[in-house]
């Protein structure tokens, strides 16, 4: 069975700290980055929350994973964004996928308010 969990900076996550975990899967963490790990069997991926310009920054899901747990960790990244008090999600890219939940094209990237982030 597997989870995704954040890995708090506070607290030591099972495969090591977030800053490990994120080299160890070759992911740019910067300081202040919240990191979620998806594990099954031990860590097998992690997905990044940044902010940048008063944004929530979806900085992506890094780790040899295939696409619906791929699917599962995003998803997971969107629904601690949506439980946030009010402000703007971006991606970084612009594709089909991201526009299924609502973002729209917005400065080489998408957007959305996490208020009206939608999941089908």
């Amino acid at each position: 069975m597997f989870t995704v969990k954040e890995c708090v900076p506070q607290e030591s996550c099972a495969d090591g700290s977030a800053k490990e975990l994120c080299a160890r899967f070759s992911a740019p963490y910067t300081a202040g980055d919240r990191v979620f790990v998806l594990r099954e069997d031990g860590a097998r991926a992690v997905g990044l929350l940044g902010l940048a310009h008063g944004k929530v920054i979806v900085r992506g899901v890094y780790g040899n994973i295939d696409e619906g747990y791929r699917d599962i960790v995003i998803r997971s990244l969107l629904h601690v964004c949506r439980c946030m008090q009010p402000i703007t999600v971006r991606v970084n890219e612009v594709s089909a996928y991201f526009a299924a939940f609502g973002f729209t094209e917005k400065d080489g990237g998408m957007e959305i308010s996490n208020t009206e982030l939608r999941f089908h």
